[in-house]
């Protein structure tokens, strides 16, 4: 390898380097954040950190071998598992029925009102007979009595 190539492999390195860092940085703030209140929602992200680190050791030291490439891939396994762990927590929140709630009296009240006046209107249509011929008569009187045998 020539000079300048090992000055471009040592650079894009030490990029790797920082951006598994950064990485590992807010994977830590995650942690943090969702082990505070004692759930540990994501799991124990502590593990996947300290491998991460390791990683770092390896690229700064360039000692990438399939070793390191296999700790790689197990640790951005772990990580979409995470996403999806925490995916599946938000959409069962927002699955998460709640139990009906104490009616407002004033619900109460409009609702025996509607049927107070429901019944007065069905007293008139019974008591007012309009003048129709049997056939018709005859049907109000069936769906009077389907609606009474309900």
């Amino acid at each position: 390898m020539s000079q300048s190539q090992r000055s471009g492999m040592s650079e894009q390195l030490t990029k790797m380097a920082r951006q598994q860092q950064i990485i590992r940085q807010a994977l830590e703030k995650i942690n943090q954040e969702e082990n505070k209140d004692g759930t540990g929602s994501l799991g124990n992200l502590d593990k996947i950190s300290k491998e991460m680190e390791q990683t770092e050791d390896d690229i700064v030291n360039r000692r990438i071998t399939d070793e390191v490439l296999k700790r790689q891939q197990q640790i951005q396994t772990r990580m979409l598992e995470a996403e999806k762990a925490e995916q599946q927590r938000e959409q069962d929140q927002q699955r998460e029925s709640n139990a009906g709630k104490d009616t407002p009296p004033g619900y109460i009240k409009a609702l025996q009102d509607y049927q107070k006046t429901k019944e007065k209107q069905t007293e008139q249509i019974k008591t007012v007979s309009p003048a129709l011929n049997l056939y018709y008569k005859q049907k109000i009187k069936s769906y009077f009595d389907q609606l009474n045998a309900k």
